[in-house]
């Protein structure tokens, strides 16, 4: 399979890797992957997040899942009072309940 052409005409270009002779060459021999649906998965639990498991940003811009944010207290062993404060895992940051907002996505 071959990558996908620049567009012709006035068209914004599809993607980065197609805009540039450069980047087109590099990615000639890979399979074009076009995708019409998109799914996020929680980097955290590594469930799909969707409109039973929304996905919420933390304030530092990483997303994880409502489950995750229920599982969250528990597995870092903080105690029913201190459920107001966020941890993100992976960076050790704390956030406030109140800090972490969830994403809307529209199609």
């Amino acid at each position: 399979a071959a990558a996908a052409p620049p567009p012709k005409g006035g068209g914004a270009d599809p993607c980065p890797a197609c805009s540039s002779r450069e980047m087109r060459a590099l990615g000639a021999r890979l399979p074009y992957a076009h995708h019409t649906r998109s799914s996020l998965i929680c980097a955290l639990t590594g469930a799909r997040m969707h409109e039973n498991n929304p996905p919420y940003a933390l304030p530092n811009g990483r997303l994880v899942s409502a489950s995750a944010l229920e599982q969250l207290p528990s597995s870092l062993g903080v105690s029913s009072s201190e459920l107001s404060l966020v941890v993100d895992p992976r960076t050790g940051e704390c956030f406030r309940r109140s800090e972490v907002r969830k994403v809307y996505i529209l199609s």
